[in-house]
């Protein structure tokens, strides 16, 4: 099944440029502080100073950040199926190396028509080329550096000084050789692009003499000839061809001979899906993909509230009357780490559901929002067993009652020695 726009639709390319204005300035919203819960740091952005994340109102600790790299993992997996699906859409629509190849087109195509002088010196058009590269290369470098709270200039400086000279190097002098030559997604592109992927169609119609106006090729940005090779990799699905087409056979009242298809071949008329569900890979892929999306919503919606972790203590840290007690015989002296995942003030407690142990912890420990305690606790066994004795402690929100979790280790009899407390 094909996808056609009419002229009651906007064009592909005016679609295009609502979705690269619309990325660009996301990229340039996103470090913003709202007056939300949240977002007070930023929509989107990394603290340093305390070691968390801010991603649309969820904070991120540590404990969590598995979710930001899970998230990754996923966005990256995304990209692939799509890339299986639809092509190199994502080179043509969302990537910044066309982005900022298209508004300087742009740019280089208004002037050019506007002032003659400019038409003809191609010094002019290298300077206007140079100051383009230059001002998109410090407002990438300086929005980047918002994205980052408390972060040390020996880490900032360098970032910026990085995406400054390699942004204004890639617009000015790169362009799409990156993409021909050393672009990662190109490459992978290349064994995910079959018959059955998206790409611009050319409908052979009797009595239409195809290939006298070339307006197709002009306004490829990479002159490309579609009828000849519609699976060519250097093609970003961009719809600049089809929307020419589109022009030159609106004006004779007839249908476009080029529009977007997942047919492998012209003269193939078996029911398509119009998404481009059409192999049972591509629904694999798909549903995969969905599967993933809705485990880490999962994931994210049930995160743990705490964490916490029971650790023999060290004795150079222990108090007199704590080393005392610890070298006594039937008493662990531990060192009880709570860490508070949730935006509110977690009260708990520590338990062991065996009755042959005994905790000197009574009280519950409060934790603020985000925040870490440590805490002594001494457990006391009142069994006779004289080898290493296996035991489960639970942390219970005190307010709640429900479980924190649980953790599972050793008692040792003897008393914590030594070399038993620095493990």
């Amino acid at each position: 099944m094909t996808i056609r726009t009419n002229k009651y639709l906007v064009t592909w390319k005016s679609w295009r440029e609502i979705v690269h204005y619309t990325i660009l300035a996301l990229y340039f919203i996103l470090p913003m502080s709202l007056p939300f819960s949240g977002m007070e740091h930023g929509i989107v952005a990394f603290d340093f100073d305390q070691w968390r994340i801010y991603f649309f109102g969820v904070t991120l600790v540590q404990g969590l950040f598995h979710l930001a790299f899970l998230g990754i993992i996923l966005a990256l997996w995304g990209l692939t199926v799509s890339s299986r699906l639809y092509s190199k859409v994502f080179c043509g629509w969302v990537c910044p190396q066309n982005i900022f190849f298209e508004m300087f087109a742009s740019l280089d195509k208004s002037l050019k028509k506007r002032y003659p002088s400019y038409r003809h010196s191609k010094k002019m058009q290298n300077t206007v080329d140079l100051a383009f590269a230059l001002f998109w290369g410090t407002a990438i470098g300086l929005g980047a550096l918002r994205y980052f709270i408390g972060a040390s200039p020996v880490f900032l400086v360098p970032m910026f000084l990085v995406l400054f000279l390699w942004t204004t190097y890639d617009l000015h002098v790169l362009k799409h050789k990156f993409c021909e030559s050393a672009c990662p997604y190109a490459f992978l592109q290349k064994s995910l692009q079959t018959e059955n992927s998206l790409h611009v169609q050319w409908e052979q119609r009797p009595g239409n003499k195809c290939g006298v106006c070339t307006a197709c090729v002009k306004a490829c940005y990479v002159d490309l000839d579609v009828k000849k090779t519609p699976f060519h990799m250097d093609c970003t699905m961009c719809g600049a061809c089809v929307d020419a087409c589109e022009r030159v056979y609106g004006r004779r009242k007839e249908s476009s001979l080029l529009s977007f298809a997942f047919e492998d071949k012209v003269e193939n008329h078996q029911k398509q899906s119009r998404w481009g569900f059409n192999t049972w890979d591509k629904k694999v892929l798909a549903l995969s993909l969905i599967i993933g999306i809705v485990s880490l919503v999962c994931a994210f919606v049930y995160r743990p509230v705490a964490s916490f972790r029971l650790d023999y203590g060290l004795m150079e840290q222990a108090s007199a009357e704590e080393r005392l007690l610890a070298e006594q015989k039937g008493v662990n002296s531990f060192i009880l780490k709570v860490r508070n995942l949730s935006a509110d003030a977690l009260n708990c407690i520590l338990v062991s559901n065996d009755d042959e142990f005994f905790l000197s912890l009574k009280e519950s420990i409060s934790v603020q929002a985000f925040e870490k305690k440590e805490q002594t606790v001494s457990i006391h066994y009142l069994g006779d067993s004289e080898t290493f004795v296996p035991m489960t402690v639970e942390l219970i929100n005190a307010d709640t009652k429900e479980s924190l979790g649980e953790q599972e280790l050793y008692f040792n009899p003897f008393g914590t020695t030594k070399s038993q407390m620095r493990q």
